[in-house]
């Protein structure tokens, strides 16, 4: 090329980013990594394409994660240099996962890739050693040698958070193994300069400021009003909205998300539990757990600064923290109710997003990134809300499963709720540790499912830490997490497994009702199960299904529940069977609740007929003939009159005048 000719800028004011290693003095042998940059600058300048550059673009004073968070998400175009220093280098590493990350967001971006040096990320030997480098690192960060001899770096800290990239260098294959890279040592850089010239002729505007754009005609629209024309259609829709209360997001539980820096430490442990959204706030729901032995060791909120914002666009709009509270708007929790293993839940309470996904932000660098909503959850246009309104009840296409039954499962494991979207999969677990010593949950990489003959993998974990993290499931204690898999076909697919180690260790797992009727939450006329009450009864086709929630309100002591496997339905004087479980296991097995938590499970029933309007629950019946008169006149004043059958000389336990409509 003709270094004399002048060209027009190719791409003003949309730099290319350049992710790089540096080369080293004391490794000869890295050198040709700048010599290649340089080539390639040098060929910009010729073409007038703008660039960035971490050498020559951080001045004074600013941070260089900024500049590497910018790599990934200001911008269009990168040029990555991938080598074996990069893959061992703190920094580059960290620009890898924004790049990663923000590629995922917007796959619009253009990633154009280097391979510099005899590098072979094809190699399952190389691989392994560079795994074994981060490795050492890790054990090194961890000691507690290392942390009492000096402060941490940021991007030791950058590190830590995402699990010293053990996972990133796995999978480094699957993500460049498929792209077509150039070779450092060409001196022929013709064929990319060509391919970033087509790219910028052929996009006049960023994905960036198209969304400024639209943002900017947003805000005008909201200062300028929209005439009296769209006043009226808006005034109109608002109305309709009002009117259908049922317009408003779905809770998510246990949403997925890409990244968890917040409040993780050797005290505590927090994650998400529920996400809701309306036209008004955006709420998430956090759990902390303790991980010291204290009983009465009070609980510490970071609430300075909360705030969230849409995923990937860290200078657009911040939506402030409004208000905090202990769960169903109670008072925030002092102490937690236990030692190790016991939780607090508290509610953060922000002005409403609308987006697929968010980021939650505290002091420093607490954040949870990319907390994910399920795209059948959202209606965030009034269209959307007003076809949702006149679709058929029984076309809902993903429903959420609640308490379901299945063939065969793991000890003091529940499958607890089942959510299906265009997107996930998403899997409840709840797992009890009713024994007397600490332990060490599965890997939850190594938990797959099975649909229709197809194997599906993980994408995202929440509620529990995974690899190379240890779970500690503490001793009387009970955990909540989901799992995020591949989408499956909801209709074609008629119950599915799951499958660890190879082995399937939960099977058959339904998921289609054939529904007849529900009531929630019914109306009783007596109730003499204690602390277990009665939330929700299905009628199906093929079975009844009363949904139950038990609390224990001990602040030390767990309780402990189970079925009993003669309980019945009373209706018309015929009686119906439990036929089996979610859950909860048969007498005499215990399902233990911990101190201070609340649990929800099922029990299945023979259906019974789709006009029934009323019926009984008899969970158990004791013979006077064994209670003896004088502990069955107990019973008999402690329970009520309702509960005795003086014909029969029976008296029972259960929940009576169950109201279907």
């Amino acid at each position: 090329m003709n270094p004399t000719v002048q060209h027009k800028t190719v791409n003003k004011g949309r730099p290319v980013y350049f992710s790089y290693a540096r080369n080293s003095s004391r490794k000869p042998e890295w050198i040709h990594i700048s010599d290649c940059v340089e080539k390639i600058l040098d060929q910009f300048k010729q073409e007038n394409i703008e660039y960035r550059l971490d050498v020559r673009d951080i001045g004074a004073g600013d941070k260089i994660s900024d500049f590497e968070r910018e790599i990934g998400w200001n911008s269009e175009v990168v040029v990555l240099v991938f080598s074996d220093k990069y893959f061992r280098s703190l920094h580059c590493m960290y620009e890898f996962v924004q790049i990663k990350n923000a590629l995922k967001k917007h796959p619009e971006k253009r990633l154009i890739c280097i391979k510099s040096g005899d590098v072979d990320i094809t190699d399952d030997k190389y691989i392994m050693e560079v795994e074994h480098y981060w490795g050492d690192i890790k054990q090194e960060y961890e000691t507690i040698e290392f942390h009492k001899l000096r402060n941490h770096s940021g991007t030791e800290d950058a590190a830590y958070a995402n699990g010293f990239y053990l996972e990133d260098i796995r999978t480094l294959n699957s993500f460049l193994g498929n792209k077509h890279w150039y070779d450092a040592n060409t001196n022929d850089w013709s064929e990319m300069l060509k391919e970033i010239i087509d790219y910028y002729s052929k996009t006049s505007k960023s994905f960036l400021q198209i969304f400024q754009e639209r943002k900017a005609k947003l805000t005008k629209l909201k200062w300028f009003g929209l005439g009296f024309a769209l006043l009226i259609v808006v005034a109109i829709l608002i109305t309709i909205i009002d009117l259908l209360d049922s317009f408003q997001r779905s809770t998510v539980y246990y949403p997925a998300y890409s990244e968890n820096c917040y409040i993780q430490d050797d005290k505590t442990f927090t994650t998400i539990t529920q996400c809701a959204s309306d036209q008004e706030y955006t709420t998430i729901h956090f759990r902390t757990v303790n991980l010291t032995d204290d009983t009465l060791r009070s609980v510490e909120y970071d609430t300075t600064d909360a705030r969230i914002r849409i995923y990937g666009f860290p200078d657009y709009d911040i939506y402030p923290l409004i208000e905090v509270s202990g769960p169903n708007k109670t008072k925030l929790p002092k102490y937690y109710p236990g030692g190790k293993g016991s939780f607090v839940d508290y509610v953060m309470k922000f002005q409403t997003i609308a987006d697929d996904s968010l980021d939650f932000i505290s002091t420093g660098n607490h954040c949870i990134f990319s907390i994910h909503w399920k795209s059948n959850h959202i209606s965030p246009t009034y269209l959307d809300k007003i076809i949702e309104y006149f679709r058929d009840e029984n076309s809902e296409r993903y429903p959420t499963i609640e308490h379901p039954e299945y063939f065969k499962g793991v000890k003091n494991t529940y499958v607890t709720r089942i959510e299906i979207d265009d997107e996930t999969t998403s899997l409840h677990f709840h797992i009890v540790n009713p024994t007397d010593h600490d332990t060490t949950l599965f890997d939850p990489k190594d938990c797959r499912i099975v649909a229709n003959g197809d194997t599906l993998s993980m994408l995202y974990v929440n509620g529990i830490k995974t690899f190379p993290y240890k779970h500690t499931l503490y001793k009387k204690t009970a955990i909540d997490f989901a799992i995020h898999y591949p989408t499956i076909n909801y209709d074609s697919t008629e119950s599915i497994d799951v499958v660890i180690n190879d082995s399937t260790k939960i099977s058959h797992i339904n998921l289609h009702y054939k529904h007849i009727a529900t009531a929630e939450p019914p109306t009783i006329t007596g109730h003499s199960l204690g602390s277990a009450y009665l939330t929700k009864v299905d009628i199906n086709q093929d079975e009844t299904i009363l949904h139950f929630k038990q609390t224990n309100r001990f602040k030390q002591n767990p309780i402990y529940a189970s079925a009993h496997r003669k309980a019945y339905l009373m209706a018309d004087g015929v009686k119906y069977r439990l036929t089996k479980v979610s859950g909860i296991d048969f007498s005499p097995k215990l399902t233990m609740i911990p101190a201070g938590t609340t649990y929800e499970y099922a029990l299945i029933f023979a259906p019974l007929p789709p006009d029934t309007e009323i019926f009984d629950f008899v969970n158990i019946e004791l013979e006077r003939k064994k209670l003896g008169e004088q502990r069955f006149r107990a019973f008999q004043y402690i329970l009520g009159s309702e509960c005795v059958n003086e014909k029969e000389d029976m008296i029972a336990t259960g929940i009576f005048g169950i109201k279907m409509k």
